[in-house]
């Protein structure tokens, strides 16, 4: 396995591998192993053995979602440290920008897109009100996983790449961009493209995924405590 992963890295070595096909196939597997087969997975289970098809499609995601991850650095050679450029101005400034994504993504661009898109945004709705009929698996999704698999795939390997071969500019809105086409709803792709500048812009400021990953989960945990307040439930 580590042979044939060596032999791949050399591969990608001798090619032109910063394109925007990089972009799409690395979006395209990880939609796959992050949601694909998960869900796929996690439903043929669900109709065996008691439990939640929400809880396995969880477990399932943090296994595959994890192996993606690894293998796409290794064949690769990248490497990151989540722990660099953190400080505690930095913590307090990465909390800054998730309660700023916080308002400006619920009370300002989904609200609008909500206007203009009514049927997406009825459409993503329901699939809000579904993912809360498990609010345990909902949380740990939300605030942990996707915070910490969506900023190592879109700024530590995507945008980080990016800026190698690109402007700051085109490389935020080519990473931006596809993080929202890969939530596949308008309303909730534009808010995640919209979300995704801002994460890119924190990234490039701070140079930290750790910090990207903190912002990310601090936006994302205070709208699942608002949707789970608004509607009246408990974790």
């Amino acid at each position: 396995m580590l042979e044939s992963i060596k032999k791949q890295r050399n591969m990608w070595a001798n090619k032109k591998q910063d394109s925007v096909w990089s972009f799409i196939w690395v979006c395209l597997a990880y939609l796959v192993f992050c949601n694909v087969m998960p869900a796929l997975l996690g439903a043929a289970v669900g109709e065996k053995l008691p439990g939640s098809v929400n809880g396995y499609y969880t477990a399932l995601c943090c296994l595959t979602g994890s192996v993606f991850i690894w293998y796409l650095y290794s064949i690769y050679g990248e490497k990151v440290k989540l722990s660099k450029n953190i400080s505690f101005g930095g913590i307090v400034e990465a909390l800054g920008v998730g309660l700023f994504l916080f308002f400006f993504i619920n009370f300002f661009v989904s609200l609008l897109l909500g206007l203009v898109f009514t049927q997406s945004q009825a459409n993503y709705g329901q699939a809000v009100d579904d993912m809360f009929q498990t609010p345990y698996s909902t949380f740990f999704q939300l605030v942990f996983m996707a915070p910490v698999f969506e900023e190592l795939i879109f700024r530590g390997f995507l945008l980080r790449r990016a800026l190698r071969w690109r402007s700051v500019a085109a490389a935020v809105v080519l990473t931006a961009g596809f993080f929202g086409l890969l939530h596949m709803s308008v309303v909730q792709g534009l808010s995640a493209m919209a979300a995704g500048v801002v994460l890119c812009l924190l990234f490039v400021w701070k140079r930290s995924i750790g910090l990207c990953i903190l912002a990310h989960s601090f936006y994302n945990g205070l709208a699942f405590f608002m949707v789970l307040l608004s509607s009246g439930g408990g974790v």
